[in-house]
């Protein structure tokens, strides 16, 4: 059974969002239309969230199930799910399946709708127009469900990152290696598969896009499995955005949620729904720091890291294995993003990182201290880089990070403080001369996009480096959270509907869930450790108490209405 407190907290949050006001319109056919009962679309909702939230499950049968079985009759009564005189249902689960099949009528916006095309004078499909507005309603349907549960200090640090939902739909054959290829953002993914894993099925034709009998919104993709490898799914990829702690930061100062989070078939490109989720969140007044995996520097710096700065973002991320090594500009050594002395030991070009389950304290140290050395050689930064990447420089001797010959007074200077020498210096009398960099106070450089897409605040790999990156984890914490059996349970079977607007709805209350998991744990932490910081008060509405509540006992339909029964 399902206490009042829970139905209360269940009912605030559907209420304070507005969704059955705004859902209302939509159900409509035209202006002219009767009004749809709202009370039957008040009832989905909330049956849904509570479903998820407390059965796991979001099927249409787990919500009639939910909201005629679990709930007490009392509130069955109040609810208008049950005639008090009789017991009737007032909302069937036939009204369930009437109001998910409309909702995906008047707001599909995926490929399961064709383009509106012109044939004869006949009109099929809908206009890119309509599409586009119904995606934007669905968007701000799953946001101002999601706003309700925002409680705490705003952050100054977010990660993002997408992780793959199985399609309750049937696939179409896998595709492969090569026709996925052509759908996928970063070709490296790829590189752990398995040819065999994605051979055709017996007289089965692949479509290049998302082309499905069952799911026309869903699409193949690649994700990381649990093994760490990368495997084959089809489905959708959710993209979120989740709340980090800033480096030196208590972790317990607010709630790490869930912020933004949108939808989108599993082979779209992330630039676009990135940044509509990074607007959500912050509008540009002030810096933001933004955690990010190595797909998303992945894409061309016009398209993602320009725009990416003119909002206020700086990024940080790892590197992919075909990035590393120098590459010779300027008369400079770049690696990393960052430039170093045209003098720089050839060994230390290539630094692989420690693989994630290498747990090694020799592998750690041995990666840190060659970062160290190389940071040595890297030329101060004495400018930000403008809009389009121009930085200004100053030699590392020059900033008493490494002694040089060419600099006076540096190489004495740097022995007694046991810094690195530059053993090989370019040569004076040589048919180019010295570099700007060994003559002048600062040099500006404008490197082109391959050294530029790679550029970030923190020098890759160094100790503040790991300290800001470490802290991506908290969104990997979410998926893997949501996806637990324990708690909301995300996978395949936990809702059987297909298609984007539904799938989009489901993943709110799913969301919505996570975030008052979230906030319950926070406020319980900060309490236990006796903070004096504000913290949620126990009469929040967000919060809930049924400690108090004993048990329940079954009433059969003939002990409640005996002779008035339906």
């Amino acid at each position: 059974m399902i206490g009042p407190d829970r139905l209360r907290r269940a009912e605030y949050l559907i209420d304070t969002s507005g969704a059955v006001e705004f859902l209302l319109p939509i159900m409509r056919k035209d202006n002219r239309g009767r009004k749809y009962n709202s009370n039957k679309l008040r009832v989905f909702l909330l049956g849904l969230y509570l479903t998820i939230e407390n059965e796991r499950s979001g099927s249409i049968r787990a919500i009639a199930q939910t909201i005629h079985r679990k709930l007490p009759l009392d509130e069955q009564y109040r609810l208008r799910i049950r005639n008090q005189k009789n017991g009737a249902l007032l909302v069937r689960e036939s009204d369930l399946y009437y109001i998910t099949k409309t909702l995906t009528e008047r707001l599909a916006y995926g490929p399961s709708v064709k383009e509106a095309v012109d044939d004869d004078g006949v009109v099929s499909g809908i206009p890119d127009e309509e599409r586009a507005r119904r995606h934007g309603l669905v968007q701000e349907l799953c946001s101002r469900m999601l706003r309700v549960t925002f409680v705490g200090p705003e952050a100054t640090v977010y990660a993002i990152d997408a992780t793959g939902i199985w399609s309750w739909g049937k696939a179409p054959r896998k595709p492969t290696k090569a026709e996925l290829a052509e759908l996928i953002d970063d070709p490296t993914e790829l590189e752990q598969l398995d040819d065999s894993q994605t051979g055709p099925g017996k007289d089965e034709t692949f479509v290049i896009g998302t082309k499905a009998a069952h799911d026309p919104d869903a699409a193949w993709s690649v994700k990381t499995s649990k093994s760490g490898r990368k495997e084959m799914f089809f489905g959708y990829h959710e993209h979120a955005v989740v709340q980090a702690p800033a480096e030196g930061e208590d972790p317990d100062r607010a709630p790490r949620l869930l912020r933004a989070f949108e939808l989108t078939p599993a082979t779209q490109d992330v630039v676009d729904v990135s940044f509509r989720l990074l607007d959500t969140v912050h509008d540009g007044d002030g810096d933001r720091l933004l955690l990010a995996d190595r797909l998303y520097h992945y894409n061309v710096t016009g398209r993602w890291l320009k725009p990416l700065r003119a909002r206020g973002w700086e990024m940080v991320h790892d590197l992919r294995e075909d990035e590393q090594g120098f590459w010779e500009y300027e008369h400079l050594r770049w690696a990393a993003g960052d430039a170093h002395c045209p003098s720089t030991p050839d060994a230390l070009g290539t630094i692989p990182r420690p693989a994630v389950n290498d747990r090694r304290r020799e592998s750690h140290e041995a990666f840190r201290k060659q970062i160290d050395l190389r940071q040595a050689f890297a030329l101060d930064r004495h400018t930000l880089p403008d809009a389009d990447g121009a930085i200004r420089l100053r030699c590392p001797a020059l900033a008493g990070k490494v002694g040089c010959a060419l600099r006076d007074g540096t190489t004495p200077v740097a022995i007694g403080k046991g810094l690195p020498l530059v053993v090989d210096p370019p040569d004076p009398n040589g048919p180019e001369g010295l570099p700007k960099c060994c003559t002048q106070q600062t040099v500006l450089v404008r490197p082109p996009e391959k050294v530029v897409k790679l550029y970030q605040p923190f020098y890759w790999g160094s100790r503040e480096w790991q300290a800001h990156y470490s802290r991506r984890t908290f969104i990997e914490g979410v998926f893997g959270n949501v996806k637990n059996g324990a708690t909301e349970n995300l996978r395949r079977g936990l809702f059987h509907i297909t298609g984007l607007p539904l799938v989009h709805l489901m993943l709110a209350m799913v969301n919505m869930s996570y975030n008052l998991r979230m906030i319950e744990n926070w406020r319980q932490r900060n309490l236990d450790a006796g903070r004096r910081r504000e913290v949620l008060p126990a009469d929040h509405p967000l919060l809930v108490d049924d400690t108090k509540i004993a048990g329940y006992r079954a009433v059969t339909h003939e002990e409640e209405y005996g002779e008035h029964a339906a």
